[in-house]
């Protein structure tokens, strides 16, 4: 089934508006799609003197924004399907949306089985990707189609039952709300420097790296013992830190008392 299909999902946070190049992004992540043998076909566009309720056709989309200025333009997002796909906003296999309304997000993500993850390929494509804008945190995590994770990315839950008795679907629907209550709202009390949780690769600023955590900083304290993960330069202002999957709960638990983890 489809919706039983694993993504990875590579997402930036505090993004800089201005820094976005609109035209390059989309122009950059469409030849990406066909590269993967996959056309785009469905998406939305929003901007100053733009208002879409409905998805459309991708070529309509690429026309409105080819035919606006990088300013006039706020979000974009569209996506490439299998054949039997139903809904357009949750069955894509590729994927990129762009929003910039209030704190900046870019979500990139794309399915396994057309992209087999690799540390390589994943670290190349977001060196790539960042040519187009400057984000100061980012999150790279699998998750299935079914629970959204191109949404997930947005602090919205997908994919998760309401009323399940499962205290760790209770506890995931509680952090994913969490993260849309704190930084999906400009008063909703998000500092920049905090980290939503821990995932198996964090993209790091410096702004993070000088928290103060257990009275050193947490560049210091991650490369205290490599059981914290691994930590080196990626981009002009993001490091990448990895954690195995076996010490994320580890790492996790021992930066609980720093109160610089907001999803926990």
């Amino acid at each position: 089934m489809i919706n039983k299909r694993i993504c990875t999902s590579i997402t930036f946070y505090d993004v800089e508006k201005n820094s976005v190049d609109m035209k390059g992004l989309f122009t950059f992540c469409e030849e990406w799609m066909l590269k993967l043998a996959f056309k785009p076909l469905r998406g939305s566009i929003q901007g100053s003197s733009i208002s879409m309720s409905k998805t459309k056709t991708f070529n309509y989309i690429k026309k409105i924004l080819f035919e606006n200025d990088n300013s006039n333009i706020s979000n974009f997002w569209f996506a490439a399907y299998l054949d039997e796909w139903d809904y357009d906003m949750t069955d894509g296999l590729l994927s990129i949306s762009v929003d910039l309304d209030k704190r900046g997000v870019i979500n990139l993500y794309f399915d396994n089985s057309i992209v087999q993850f690799k540390r390589i390929y994943v670290t190349n494509l977001i060196r790539e990707i960042a040519q187009y804008f400057k984000a100061n945190y980012g999150i790279i995590y699998g998750r299935e189609l079914a629970k959204g994770p191109g949404l997930y990315a947005f602090g919205i839950i997908s994919g998760l039952e309401t009323f399940s008795q499962s205290p760790e679907i209770q506890k995931e629907r509680k952090n994913i709300g969490e993260w849309f209550r704190r930084y999906g709202f400009l008063d909703g009390g998000y500092v920049q420097g905090q980290l939503r949780d821990i995932y198996p690769m964090n993209l790091l600023s410096e702004v993070h790296l000088n928290q103060p955590v257990f009275n050193t900083t947490l560049k210091h304290w991650i490369e205290t013992s490599p059981s914290h993960g691994e930590l080196s330069p990626l981009t002009e202002v993001l490091w990448q830190w990895w954690v195995p999957e076996e010490n994320i709960n580890t790492v996790r638990e021992s930066l609980r008392e720093t109160g610089i983890i907001i999803c926990i």
